[in-house]
């Protein structure tokens, strides 16, 4: 095939191309990466970045309202529970030493003292209760009403019905040692719930960690891709666009008897392929 009938054949693939669209060697190709506009071409390669970008930051997003969760329960639960586990501690502490004040002068002030650090620590007991009402916390918190009960009719009533001396020995063989005992297993709720939140703010960090390195990793990957695309199409276009002012310059010369340019897909890139094509065989048919 000589170069003229090469470029009848191209015109007239060109002409149809205008009045088919994007079809190539009778093929549908509509809607192909190749056969887009460059506007088209660039949006459907930076919707793989958005579309990361997206996954990430719902990744991210759900992540992090996890933590806060997490957070919201230790500071709104877990610090509650050991505060209150520490208060009704001390509550205990000082209704014992009410007692043994009550035993020692008989004043009656000690007594309302006893009810008062009484009806603070239920109100604790009951704060506890609705967040933790365990089998061990109603357990404990039973032994403390069975204990203030004893310190009613073991120690109170007794010294009012004038016995003090057997009051005291109830003090020294119950009351004062299942106090005790209270106060111990109180404090070893505290420290318990103490060292689980310890252990829970070290999971958080951990998880804090890990979504800054995976937010530190997001953007390194965002930022390869956007580089990629933009190194890509700009290849792409230079190539494509180089070529077509090659041939021009050629054509200027005088240079219309030389292979017509391999156009493929369709677009801006394609259409202006085709134009110098056509331009090179409109000139080559005047001067010939």
């Amino acid at each position: 095939m000589d170069t003229t009938e090469k470029i009848k054949k191209e015109k007239q693939k060109f002409d149809w191309s205008k009045i088919k669209g994007k079809f190539q060697s009778g093929k549908f190709k509509r809607f192909g990466f190749n056969n887009q506009t460059i506007r088209v071409r660039l949006l459907l390669s930076f919707s793989i970045v958005i579309i990361v970008m997206s996954v990430m930051g719902i990744g991210n997003f759900i992540t992090f309202r996890i933590i806060n969760n997490d957070i919201k329960k230790i500071v709104e639960e877990e610090f509650v529970i050991q505060q209150n586990y520490d208060k009704i501690s001390y509550y205990m502490a000082q209704k014992i030493s009410a007692v043994r004040g009550y035993l020692l002068t008989g004043r009656e002030s000690y007594v309302i003292e006893f009810n008062n650090y009484k009806q603070w620590s239920a109100e604790n007991e009951k704060i506890i209760s609705d967040f933790d009402n365990s089998i061990t916390n109603q357990n404990l918190f039973t032994s403390m009403a069975t204990w203030d009960e004893s310190v009613q009719t073991d120690i109170f009533d007794l010294v009012t019905e004038g016995d003090r001396a057997a009051a005291m020995l109830n003090m020294n063989g119950n009351v004062n040692p299942k106090g005790e005992q209270i106060i111990s297993n109180l404090s070893g709720r505290a420290t318990t719930k103490s060292a689980e939140i310890r252990l829970e703010t070290n999971s958080l960090m951990k998880k804090i960690t890990t979504i800054i390195s995976a937010m530190n990793i997001t953007i390194v990957v965002i930022i390869v891709l956007s580089v990629f695309v933009a190194i890509f199409f700009a290849n792409h276009f230079s190539k494509a666009i180089s070529k077509v002012v090659t041939r021009l310059k050629s054509i200027e010369e005088g240079q219309l008897n030389q292979e017509l340019l391999e156009v493929e897909g369709a677009g801006e890139l394609a259409d202006l392929g085709h134009s110098a094509n056509a331009l090179q065989t409109t000139l080559y048919e005047i001067m010939t």
